[in-house]
């Protein structure tokens, strides 16, 4: 008997640890911001191990439909959020954006340009300017060309390097500084598939930022980059397809997560997101699906890189361990509609994940560690192994 309800507290302890559910613990603290958000950022405050400014940038586009593209800053202070400031873009929506914490500066991408802001104090005392400190049009470099929309913005680690793209699959890469204009360096390879520029879907630079990594429908490209000398490999050192049903599925997110390893995310979309980790050959080392029934809209790594937060069409989060490529958190429905994007809280404590959907909420999401599973399934095999001994020995008498 005893054994028998072991076993099932076993079962059922070992079916918990398969899908991980939060548990009445974590709690979320819900912001309405007043316009579609599209992206979120968070700079952080190393001596409090928190985030001292969340971002947020969206809007209504450049229709007349009385809904704002403004640039939204909060400060973050105990789960809680505190409208602190707001820019408005005028007729263009933010829909990219890059921070860099060494230098406090703001890279958002707007309309066909990407506009550099500059930053000052934290919390109540935080300031922006709000004339941008430098616009860079990447339509003109280099050669002028017809005004494409900018979408992705990545600083490097030391924020003095910055890529764009654009929506017909360009990619350039400029050296941006403090007292100079922005230098245009050099255009990356694009994407072709069947003839056709692909657009880009991910940029991801290493922990060092000797390495760029991009990503497009089914290739991933990393190129060697030396900062001080402002040289980008002529070609990309690695070229690799993860992709294995060209058609159906397509790379989403790449991300590096050393020197040596990236994780992919490999979406089919509304039926699920695998991740794989792998190296710059694309070999890979491990893989998990996670959304299935969904994909994933919105990914990214945490500081340390040991866990990374995926967001969903269906308006689920996913907190992944990369190390062990297993399932910390999962939590459904965190936003009714789709997550469009989503960042840690902290630069380096991971206790809570931010997001922003379609359902123009700013949600502040817990952490919680389901490690006690793993715990109560060998305690429960111990017990029933016990009992198993016992009545051996003495069952008989």
């Amino acid at each position: 008997f005893i054994f028998a309800r072991m076993e099932k507290q076993a079962n059922k302890e070992g079916s918990k640890e398969k899908a991980p559910k939060t548990t009445e613990e974590t709690w979320d603290v819900k912001q309405t911001v007043g316009f579609p958000p599209f992206v979120i950022g968070a700079l952080g405050d190393e001596e409090k191990s928190t985030a001292a400014v969340v971002v947020v940038g969206g809007g209504g586009g450049s229709s007349k439909t009385g809904v704002p593209n403004q640039l939204v800053f909060y400060s973050f202070e105990e789960g809680k959020l505190l409208r602190v400031t707001e820019i408005d873009t005028g007729s263009t929506t933010p829909v990219g954006l890059s921070l860099c914490n060494d230098k406090k500066t703001i890279a958002a991408a707007l309309g066909d340009s990407c506009r550099i802001l500059s930053c000052s104090g934290k919390e109540k005392e935080f300031k922006v300017s709000s004339a941008p400190k430098e616009i860079i049009n990447p339509n003109q470099e280099p050669e002028p060309s017809k005004k494409n929309m900018t979408k992705h913005t990545s600083f490097n680690p030391s924020g003095t390097h910055l890529v764009l793209t654009s929506e017909d699959g360009r990619a350039t890469l400029w050296k941006v500084s403090e007292k100079k204009e922005a230098k245009f360096i050099t255009e990356l390879t694009p994407f072709f598939i069947s003839g056709v520029t692909n657009v880009v879907n991910s940029i991801s630079w290493s922990p060092s930022g000797k390495r760029l990594c991009l990503a497009s429908h089914s290739n991933v490209k990393v190129w060697d980059f030396d900062a001080e000398e402002d040289k980008l490999s002529e070609e990309p050192t690695h070229l690799f397809s993860p992709v294995k049903d060209v058609k159906g599925q397509r790379v989403s997110f790449c991300k590096f997560v050393d020197e040596e390893n990236l994780l992919v995310a490999i979406v089919k979309p509304r039926e699920f997101t695998n991740l794989i980790k792998c190296n710059l050959k694309g070999v890979e080392e491990a893989s998990l699906t996670v959304h299935r029934n969904s994909h994933c809209t919105a990914l990214q790594l945490s500081a340390n890189n040991e866990l990374v937060a995926i967001g969903s069409i269906a308006g689920d989060i996913d907190v992944v361990n990369v190390t062990k490529m297993s399932k910390v958190m999962v939590k459904k429905k965190v936003h009714p509609i789709a997550i469009t994007d989503l960042t840690f809280a902290s630069p380096s404590e991971a206790s809570h994940v931010l997001s922003v959907g379609i359902d123009g909420l700013v949600i502040s999401t817990a952490i919680v560690h389901n490690a006690s599973s793993g715990i109560s399934y060998v305690m429960a095999l111990l017990v029933a192994i016990l009992a198993v001994i016992l009545y051996s020995m003495f069952g008989g008498q």
